[in-house]
């Protein structure tokens, strides 16, 4: 299991290219169920949203809202090489974050 934090502006993006590495159509009703979901969702107690993409590798992922920092913590269950791509892709991601600043 992965366990990591994505900055809340970028939690699309992740979450976009975790379903291409996961080969899942996400689409606009994703989206919405990701966005509501979240919303009720703190990490400091322990309140996790849970979603799936069900693409030709599952990749089960639980969010939750670090309240008071702009973060959005998860945790991911998912192949091997799945896992390792989203790695790279939080890096890739953390790393433009900071020359976003």
């Amino acid at each position: 299991m992965f366990k990591n934090w994505v900055y809340e502006y970028q939690l699309f993006s992740f979450l976009e290219l975790l379903a291409q590495f996961s080969e899942y159509g996400f689409c606009d009703l994703d989206y919405d169920a990701i966005t509501f979901g979240i919303e009720e969702t703190d990490y400091e107690n322990d309140r996790w949203f849970d979603y799936a993409f069900e693409g030709k590798t599952l990749a089960e992922f639980r969010l939750s809202r670090d309240i008071g920092s702009s973060v959005i913590c998860f945790e991911l269950k998912t192949s091997v090489e799945v896992e390792s791509k989203a790695k790279v892709a939080l890096d890739v991601l953390n790393y433009l974050a900071t020359k976003r600043r």
